[in-house]
């Protein structure tokens, strides 16, 4: 009885040191050694040699090919993480430091729409990309003073996911505030520039996100 004991108690151990790595493992920062920088050539060999693949041996594949061509470990894990988070084949091509939470580009060749995003990485949650439906839902651009003399000019102006980072801020509370200047397009991608909002996205003082605010609405492009 004793010996049972003694080998539940060594079993129940080893699978709580596993699941310990596991999690500092996925809890590891995310950071410059991340980076792959391949070059359009082997681009367009990797989407040559896996394009007769469907998904997502398609997926796997380009994995494959991008130890191939010589990406690190780190590179392969951050493209692994953001294919879990449901983004398509992209990887890291730049990083910048800000503290907690980091921005870092992504390169995402195989896309119909464009050719990247810019992410905001560490915080909670890991992943936060700027300009996402659900971050802009939040913000009512009708309720800026300015917004009737746009939409008297623009009737369908609406706040549009693209657009550019523009500065880093530290809050008065020891936070991360992210500032974006995203377009406000008529109606769609293809349509005129109504003008731009400057939005900011919110961290907490852990590097939790708490939200995003409407800055500064502006007429024209």
């Amino acid at each position: 009885m004793q010996r049972l004991f003694l080998c539940f108690i060594i079993a129940f151990s080893f699978v709580m040191i596993n699941s310990s790595i596991t999690q500092a493992q996925e809890l590891s920062g995310i950071g410059p050694e991340s980076i792959w920088k391949p070059g359009d050539e082997k681009i367009m060999q990797m989407r040559e040699e896996c394009a007769k693949n469907n998904y997502p041996i398609f997926e796997k594949c380009l994995i494959e090919k991008m130890k191939e061509y010589g990406a690190s470990p780190k590179a392969l894990e951050f493209t692994q993480l953001l294919m879990k988070e449901e983004y398509p084949f992209c990887f890291m091509n730049s990083f910048r430091n800000m503290g907690i939470v980091d921005v870092t580009e992504v390169s995402c060749p195989f896309m119909a729409n464009t050719m990247g995003f810019t992410l905001l990485v560490n915080g909670d949650p890991r992943i936060v990309q700027p300009g996402k439906q659900e971050y802009l839902n939040n913000i009512d651009i009708s309720k800026d003073p300015l917004y009737p003399s746009i939409v008297k000019e623009f009737p369908k102006a609406t706040l549009w996911f693209r657009g550019n980072f523009v500065k880093m801020e530290n809050t008065s509370s020891n936070g991360q505030r992210f500032v974006w200047k995203h377009l406000v397009m008529n109606g769609c991608s293809a349509c005129e520039v109504a003008g731009s909002a400057t939005v900011a996205y919110d961290f907490d003082k852990t590097g939790r996100f708490v939200g995003t605010k409407l800055l500064t609405l502006k007429a024209g492009e």
